[in-house]
């Protein structure tokens, strides 16, 4: 990381983090998004689809626009279970931002 002349470490601005949904169609228990995620420097966009598997249970997968798997996941309040994820996402810091956002847009 860079330092600023007084030798001081500087940390890298994450406060644009954040994933951006646009809700596409809605069906009984399933809602389809398009998606713009944003990490540091990297930034995906895709499909996502959410779909309700039991009261309190959400399953979110997110897949780029021409087919490839991002992350699988399935989410409660206060709980995920990451199913599947895309090799460069695989980190648990990863998984926990996700879920943490998700629930926070999905209203959890």
């Amino acid at each position: 990381s860079k330092k600023n002349r007084n030798g001081v470490r500087l940390q890298p601005d994450r406060s644009g983090d954040g994933i951006s949904l646009t809700e596409s169609s809605r069906a009984q228990d399933e809602r389809r998004y398009d998606f713009s995620l944003k990490l540091g420097r990297k930034e995906l966009s895709g499909i996502m689809v959410a779909r309700t598997v039991s009261p309190g249970t959400v399953r979110v997968v997110g897949a780029t626009y021409f087919g490839m798997t991002l992350f699988d996941m399935t989410l409660t309040k206060d709980s995920y279970t990451m199913n599947s994820v895309a090799e460069p996402l695989s980190g648990k810091a990863f998984a926990s931002f996700l879920a943490m956002k998700l629930r926070k847009t999905m209203n959890l």
